[in-house]
């Protein structure tokens, strides 16, 4: 392909140049050639979708119910009854607060209300994102949760 070509054209191009070999004092160039290779191949502007299934979709995630029972064993209840947040948790926990009712909380804004789920029984509003933090299915955390509800600050009708 010659440079004039190259330069006046928009496709592009990628030229290889490969080492000289010597065998018995000649050298030798090496060449590569596909036959056909200078046909035009189509190329698929478009494609169609193809959908595979996934058996573990609907399944249970081992890490994510792992790490859930981690985060809210029993053990760590009475050292959470004195929990203070600091000054960024404080300011993630009421942007919490602030979503509306409808909003699905992640797996750690859910962590994170259950870690400062004392220090939240002041706020009023926190009480249904804590409601929708706990694990119901679960009888320990809805026991915690049960005795919890009733040191709740009671929610005005708004």
């Amino acid at each position: 392909i010659n440079e004039s070509e190259k330069r006046s054209s928009n496709f592009m191009y990628l030229m290889i140049e490969f080492r000289c070999v010597k065998c018995d004092d000649k050298e030798y160039a090496i060449v590569y050639y596909e036959k056909d290779g200078d046909e035009a191949s189509p190329i698929y502007t478009s494609s169609d979708i193809v959908k595979v299934p996934d058996p573990q979709m609907s399944m249970e995630n081992l890490v994510e119910s792992k790490h859930h029972k981690l985060a809210r064993s029993l053990r760590s209840g009475p050292s959470d009854h004195d929990l203070k947040p600091n000054a960024t948790t404080r300011d993630q926990l009421n942007i919490i607060v602030s979503y509306p009712p409808t909003k699905q909380l992640t797996y750690e804004e859910q962590d994170l209300v259950w870690k400062f789920r004392y220090y939240l029984t002041h706020q009023e509003k926190a009480l249904t994102k804590f409601l929708k933090c706990v694990n119901w299915h679960l009888p320990q955390e809805a026991k915690q949760a049960l005795e919890l509800l009733g040191k709740w600050k009671p929610m005005d009708v708004e």
